[in-house]
């Protein structure tokens, strides 16, 4: 892993805070559903690409760009709390400087509810050692993962799906 430097850190509290902003937007969506967008967003590529949302940018502009990409259209109502949304946002940006990955990547490694749920164990750790458990947790090391370590991941997820498909009452709580 990458050191992060002072510049990454605050584009880091840049992203944490759009997605702490995203929790208060009355057109928006639920916050998972808003970072998924983000994550996959051209937004978060041009931040991969140029190490930052560029010059003059506030967070409310961000937050629309992302709105208005898709459609502006809401979907869901589930909202995460504000301090969580902050932590998710610098902890993704934080994966993306230090690991050298894009949005779109980790976020495909680690999904907002998985993040949430990681939350109340991980929020008081440094980001680099969260980066590191989560990527441990994974079976994956702190370098940019292999193809085949990509591979072992989506072959368990398919596996799950799979398996959920033959046998749906396990994954539903009925007997």
């Amino acid at each position: 892993m990458r050191r992060v430097d002072t510049k990454d850190l605050f584009t880091c509290s840049f992203q944490g805070r759009v997605f702490e902003l995203s929790a208060q937007d009355p057109t928006g969506c639920s916050s998972a559903i808003f970072i998924r967008r983000f994550m996959r967003s051209a937004t978060a590529q041009h931040a991969d690409e140029e190490g930052s949302f560029g010059v003059g940018v506030s967070e409310r502009d961000v937050l629309d760009e992302v709105n208005r990409a898709f459609d502006g259209r809401p979907y869901g109502s589930a909202r995460y709390p504000t301090e969580l949304l902050f932590w998710i946002g610098f902890t993704y940006r934080y994966w993306c400087f230090a690991a050298n990955m894009s949005s779109k990547m980790v976020y495909s490694l680690c999904s907002a509810k998985e993040m949430s749920e990681l939350y109340y164990a991980y929020h008081t750790l440094d980001p680099a050692q969260c980066v590191d458990r989560i990527l441990e947790s994974k079976g994956l090391s702190a370098e940019e993962p292999t193809d085949e370590q990509l591979m072992r991941l989506g072959l368990a997820a398919l596996r799950r799906i799979r398996s959920a498909e033959t046998n749906p009452s396990q994954f539903n709580g009925l007997p």
